[in-house]
C-alpha cells in the first residue's frame, strides 16, 4: 500500500482545512452572523494565497521525495516560495489602500504586476516541465498541444498585464488591442484553456492508472506469498519461524503468538 509523506499529507491537511474556514467565514460573513471586515478579509486572503501555494507545491514534493527530478523540483518550489512572499506583500498593500480610500501607488501596482507576471511564468514552466519529466519521449501530440497551448496562454496574460498601466491615477491599456481583442486571438485563448485542462485531466488520469497498477501489483505479490506459505507443511513454517526468531527478525512474544496459530493448523 503506498502511502502519502508526512510532508504531502500535512499541505494536503492544511489546504483542506484552510479552504473549509475560507468557505465557512464566507457564508457565516454572507448571512450576517458577524460582519466581514478589512482584517478578516486580509486573513482569509492569506490563507487563501498559503493553500494555492500548497497545491502548486505538492507534485514538485512528490517527484522530490521519490528523488526524480531532483534539481528541477528544487527550483519550482524556490520560486513558489518567492511567488508566496510576493503576493502576501502585496495583498496587504492592496488591503491597506482600500482600509485608507486610496489608490495603489506605482511601486505598489508594479510590484503586483511583476507578481503577477512571475506567477505566469511560473505555471507555465511548472506544466510543461511536468509533462517533460512524466512523459519524456512517449505521448508527443499531447505534449506538443500542451506545450503550445500554454505557451499563447502565457504570451497572452503577459502581454495583457504588461499593456495594463496606471496613468493620471486611472488605469489604461497602452497595448495593442488587436492582440488582447481580436475576436480570433480570443477564440484562440479559449481553446488553449480547454486544452490546458483536459491535459491536466489526463495527466491525473494517467498518475491514477499507474498507482492503481502498482496497488494491484502490490496485491498480488501479497496474495501469491500467502498461497506460497499456506502450502507449506506446518513442519517447514515451524522451522522458518525459528530461523526468524534466531536471526532477531521476531521477538519471542510474536514467535510464540506465531507458533500457535501454526499448531491449531495440525
Amino acid at each position: 500500500m503506498i502511502e502519502k509523506s508526512k510532508i504531502k499529507r500535512g499541505i494536503s491537511i492544511f489546504s483542506i482545512v484552510g479552504v473549509c474556514i475560507i468557505v465557512a467565514v464566507l457564508v457565516f460573513g454572507a448571512m450576517k452572523v458577524f460582519k466581514l471586515n478589512s482584517v478578516i478579509v486580509e486573513i482569509l486572503g492569506i490563507i487563501a494565497i498559503l493553500c494555492l501555494s500548497c497545491i502548486f507545491a505538492g507534485p514538485w514534493i512528490d517527484r522530490l521525495e521519490q528523488k526524480k527530478s531532483k534539481i528541477i523540483s528544487i527550483v519550482f518550489l524556490s520560486i513558489i516560495g518567492v511567488c508566496l512572499i510576493l503576493w502576501i506583500i502585496c495583498w496587504i498593500m492592496m488591503m491597506n489602500a482600500i482600509k485608507k480610500d486610496t489608490t495603489l501607488s506605482t511601486v505598489s501596482y508594479n510590484l503586483i504586476r511583476i507578481s503577477f507576471i512571475i506567477t505566469i511564468q511560473f505555471l507555465v514552466a511548472s506544466t510543461i516541465s511536468y509533462v517533460l519529466v512524466k512523459y519524456k519521449k512517449t505521448m508527443i501530440p499531447f505534449q506538443i498541444i500542451t506545450y503550445v497551448s500554454n505557451l499563447y496562454i502565457d504570451f497572452y496574460f503577459t502581454y495583457l498585464i504588461i499593456s495594463l498601466n496606471i496613468i493620471d491615477g486611472t488605469l489604461k491599456f497602452t497595448g495593442n488591442s488587436f492582440i488582447v481583442g481580436n475576436r480570433v486571438m480570443l477564440s484562440l485563448l479559449i481553446i488553449a484553456l480547454i486544452y490546458v485542462f483536459i491535459s491536466n485531466v489526463v495527466v491525473k488520469a494517467n498518475e491514477k492508472r499507474k498507482l492503481d497498477n502498482i496497488i494491484n501489483s502490490n496485491n498480488d505479490s501479497e496474495t501469491s506469498l500467502k498461497q506460497e506459505i499456506s502450502n507449506q507443511s506446518p513442519d517447514e513454517r515451524l522451522k522458518k519461524l525459528k530461523k526468524m526468531l534466531d536471526d532477531g527478525l521476531i521477538t519471542i512474544d510474536e514467535y510464540e503468538s506465531k507458533k500457535s496459530e501454526i499448531l491449531k493448523d495440525l
